[in-house]
C-alpha cells in the first residue's frame, strides 16, 4: 500500500471523476476536512486559503504562528494543512477526536495526580459551603435574600461596527450577547462558572478566572503588595500552579453527555473539595513567598519598555532594590513572573461575598475588613502550623478541620457592583457579572419581596420557587446565539458567522459548519428556558 490507504486512494478516484468535495464526503462517510485534506497533499485542490497557509507551512511556520499571522484560528490552520505523506490511514484523527482525546488525557491526569491522603482519598474533605458569617467579634446582623437575579453580557466593546451588524444579521443579536438568570442566593462562583459555559456555548476546554474592576482592586489592596498579601485567602487566591487543586471539579469522563455532566455542576448544594481556596492555605504560600523574597529588584513597565524601544534616546532606568512589604503592585508585577492574575478570586466563596446587592438590603461592612484581618492574624505564624498538622491528619480531625475553615472564612464583604470572569486567555473573552435584583422572603406577608421591598410578581415568584427547590439556576431573558470555544473570540466568531453564510465557495461553507457542529455549536437561537 506504500503507506496510503485503501480510504486515502478513494478519495483521490473519486475526486479524478469530477464527483464533488460534499459528494465524495457523504460517498465515503468522511469529513469534508478529511477529503480535501487529502487532496490538498496531491496538489489536487486549491484555494487562497489553502495556498496562504501552504506557504507559510512550508517555510517551517507551527500551526499557532500561522494561525497568528493570519488572524484565523489553529483549527482552521489544521484543516488545511496537508498529511505527511505515507501516514495517512484510519489512524488518522478528526480535529474533534483529537480534542476530545486531550481532554480526556487532562482528566485521568487529573486524577491521578491528586494528593493521596488530602484530596482523592479523603471525602470528607468535600464539604458544604454554609451560609453564614464567621464568628470573629462580628456584632453585624445581616440580612441574607434567598436569590439574585444576575445580569451577564459578553464584552463586544472593542469590535467594529461592521462585525456588530454580522452579529445582528446572523446571531440574532438585538442589543448585545447578554443572558439574565435567577440564581439561588448562595450560589458558589465555582457553580458559577459551569452555568456561564452552559449559558454562551463554551466547553469547558480553557483556564478561567474571575476578577474585580481595576479600580476597585486598586482601592481594596492600597495599590500596596503588603495588602494584596494580606487579602489572600479572603478575596484572592494566592498565584500558585496547582492545577488539580484549582480543578478539583473537572471530572468529566464521558459517561454522560457533557450538557448533563453540566447541569450538575451547578446545582446545589454547593460544595468544595480542594485546600486552594482556604485562608490558611494561601497564607502558607505568602509566608514562602515572604522568606525567599524578601527583597527584588523592580524592572521596568510595559509603558516605559514601549517608550524606549520607540525612542532610542530613551535611556533605560537603573533597577532599585525593593522590599517585598513595601513594593507597590505595579512594582511586583513588573518584576516578577506569576503564573497566574493577582486579582483572581476565590471561588468557594459566594457572589454576593463580593458584590454589592441593590439597595443594601443585605448590608456589607468594609469598615470592618481590618477587625477581620486583625482577628485572623492574630497568631498567624502557630495557625499555619496547625493547620498543616489537621491535613496530615483530617479524617480524624474533620471537626476540627470544618471548625478552622469556618473561623477564617470572611463572608459578606461585598466591594463592587460588576465582577468579570475571563475565559481562554488565547481568545480573550471576557464576561461582566451584576446583580439587577435580589429576592426575600416576607414573612408578615407569606410572599417574596424584591430588594425595593415590593411583591414580586407572580410569574417571577414562579422562576424564583423552582431556583429555590431545585436549586437550580433559570434563564429568563437571553439576547443573541451562542458563541463557541476555539473559534479566535468575538472577531473570529464574527467570521465563522461571515463564513458559513456568505461565502461563495461551498466547500468552505460546508467545512465550517461542519467544524462548528464539532465544536457543540448547534446554530439554534434557543429560547432562555432552555439555555439551562
Amino acid at each position: 500500500m506504500d503507506g496510503k490507504s485503501e480510504l486515502y486512494r478513494r478519495i483521490i478516484e473519486e475526486y479524478n471523476k469530477n464527483v464533488s468535495l460534499k459528494d465524495i464526503s457523504e460517498m465515503l462517510k468522511v469529513s469534508i476536512v478529511r477529503v480535501r485534506r487529502v487532496l490538498i497533499t496531491e496538489d489536487l485542490w486549491h484555494s487562497e486559503t489553502s495556498d496562504s497557509i501552504g506557504k507559510l507551512y512550508k517555510q517551517g511556520l507551527s500551526v499557532k504562528e500561522i494561525a497568528a499571522k493570519l488572524y484565523i484560528t489553529e483549527k482552521n490552520v489544521q484543516a488545511y494543512i496537508p498529511y505527511s505523506k505515507g501516514i495517512y490511514g484510519n489512524d488518522i484523527k478528526s480535529n474533534e477526536a483529537t480534542r476530545c482525546e486531550n481532554y480526556r488525557q487532562r482528566n485521568k491526569r487529573i486524577v491521578t495526580s491528586q494528593p493521596k491522603g488530602i484530596h482523592k482519598e479523603n471525602p470528607k474533605l468535600k464539604r458544604e459551603e454554609i451560609l453564614e458569617d464567621s464568628k470573629m467579634n462580628n456584632t453585624y446582623k445581616l440580612e441574607y435574600p434567598i436569590a439574585l437575579k444576575l445580569h451577564l453580557e459578553l464584552n463586544t466593546e472593542d469590535i467594529e461596527d461592521e462585525r456588530i451588524s454580522v452579529l445582528r444579521k446572523y446571531a440574532k443579536v438585538n442589543k448585545g450577547i447578554t443572558r439574565d438568570i435567577i440564581v439561588p442566593a448562595n450560589i458558589t462562583l465555582h457553580a458559577l462558572h459551569y452555568v456561564i459555559q452552559k449559558l454562551f456555548g463554551w466547553q469547558n476546554s480553557h483556564l478561567h478566572h474571575y476578577a474585580l474592576p481595576e479600580k476597585v482592586f486598586s482601592d481594596l489592596t492600597h495599590n500596596q503588595t503588603k495588602q494584596w498579601l494580606r487579602l489572600c485567602g479572603v478575596y484572592f487566591r494566592f498565584p500558585d500552579v496547582d492545577d488539580e487543586d484549582r480543578y478539583w471539579d473537572d471530572d468529566y469522563d464521558e459517561s454522560v453527555s457533557f450538557n448533563t455532566w453540566l447541569k450538575r455542576k451547578y446545582k446545589g448544594p454547593y460544595k468544595y473539595s480542594g485546600l486552594g481556596d482556604y485562608y490558611f492555605t494561601n497564607q502558607m504560600h505568602v509566608e514562602d513567598l515572604k522568606q525567599k523574597l524578601p527583597i527584588f529588584k523592580v524592572g521596568e513597565s510595559f509603558t516605559e519598555y514601549m517608550n524606549r524601544s520607540k525612542n532610542p534616546n530613551i535611556k533605560s532606568k537603573p533597577q532599585k532594590l525593593v522590599s517585598l512589604e513595601n513594593a507597590t503592585i505595579e512594582e511586583l508585577i513588573n518584576s516578577i513572573t506569576f503564573e497566574e492574575p493577582l486579582n483572581s478570586l476565590l471561588e468557594r466563596q459566594f457572589i454576593m461575598d463580593y458584590i454589592l446587592l441593590p439597595n443594601n438590603r443585605s448590608l456589607c461592612f468594609l469598615d470592618g475588613i481590618e477587625e477581620k484581618l486583625a482577628f485572623l492574624e492574630d497568631g498567624l505564624e502557630d495557625n499555619i502550623e496547625n493547620w498543616k498538622e489537621i491535613l496530615l491528619d483530617i479524617s480524624n480531625r474533620y471537626r476540627e478541620f470544618c471548625d478552622v475553615v469556618n473561623l477564617s472564612t470572611v463572608r459578606s464583604q461585598a466591594v463592587t457592583d460588576t465582577l468579570e470572569y475571563f475565559y481562554d486567555y488565547g481568545d480573550g473573552w471576557e464576561v461582566t457579572i451584576n446583580c439587577s435584583d435580589a429576592y426575600y422572603k416576607d414573612e408578615k406577608q407569606s410572599c417574596i419581596v424584591d430588594s425595593c421591598e415590593k411583591r414580586i410578581a407572580d410569574d417571577t415568584a414562579e422562576y424564583i420557587n423552582s431556583v429555590i427547590m431545585k436549586y437550580s439556576p433559570v434563564c429568563i431573558a437571553s439576547d443573541g446565539m451562542n458563541v463557541m470555544d476555539d473559534v479566535g473570540g468575538i472577531s473570529g466568531y464574527c467570521n465563522f458567522l461571515r463564513t458559513i453564510h456568505e461565502s461563495k465557495n461551498e466547500d468552505e461553507r460546508i467545512e465550517m459548519r461542519e467544524w462548528g457542529r464539532y465544536m457543540g455549536w448547534t446554530g439554534r437561537n434557543l429560547s432562555s428556558l432552555n439555555r439551562l
